[in-house]
């Protein structure tokens, strides 16, 4: 496993942004419960919309319309689960980094079909839903070439493969990311974003 190299969080927009989502969600439970049931897939996306705007390559990559692929283990009731929850949460976000979006979902049947659905409806976003441990590597390496922000329901996908995840510390929302496959997709977050994250290198 990648070793994780811990930043300093400073003040800025994106600070206050990240910080008042995870204070009304707090309110909203209780740490005890929020260490069971991981990120909310409502708070996930939310993050994530806030997050793309300080993704230097988010508007080359998206165009006019930031398109969302959602994958899932089809027959699976925890993958299928949280493919719904995200998909519903991401309906509910008005932008993704200042664009329209919109959103589909595709079975997993192969890290190959993946990548070709990727470059074919020129995909800005795959979120990987729950329950595909097994697949990530090779969803990784299948994405390395590809210009595309990959995004893990779990937080342990990051350091296989996946370039961003949430996970709870404290009670709290982390942002984790895996630099080096985030340079290999061309996810390019600015310096002080990633003094936010815990990155794996």
């Amino acid at each position: 496993m990648a070793a994780a190299r811990r930043y300093v969080v400073p003040h800025s927009k994106l600070t206050a942004a990240v910080l008042g989502l995870a204070l009304s969600w707090i309110g909203s439970t209780t740490a005890g419960s929020a260490q069971s049931t991981g990120v909310p897939g409502s708070l996930q996306a939310e993050l994530l919309a806030k997050l793309e705007g300080y993704d230097r390559t988010f508007a080359s990559r998206a165009g006019d319309l930031a398109r969302v692929l959602i994958v899932v283990k089809s027959g699976d009731a925890k993958s299928e689960l949280s493919a719904t929850e995200m998909k519903s949460a991401l309906k509910r976000t008005a932008q993704i980094g200042g664009l329209s979006h919109q959103e589909s979902v595709m079975p997993y049947s192969g890290a190959a079909e993946l990548a070709r659905r990727c470059q074919q409806e020129r995909i800005a976003i795959v979120f990987i839903a729950a329950e595909l441990d097994d697949a990530i590597e090779a969803i990784a390496m299948a994405l390395s070439s590809l210009n595309v922000l990959s995004v893990g329901a779990h937080p342990g996908y990051v350091a296989k493969g996946i370039v961003l995840g949430f996970e709870l510390e404290s009670g709290r929302p982390k942002i984790v990311i895996n630099l080096e496959q985030a340079r290999r997709q061309n996810v390019d977050f600015s310096s002080s974003v990633l003094r936010l994250m815990r990155v794996y290198r």
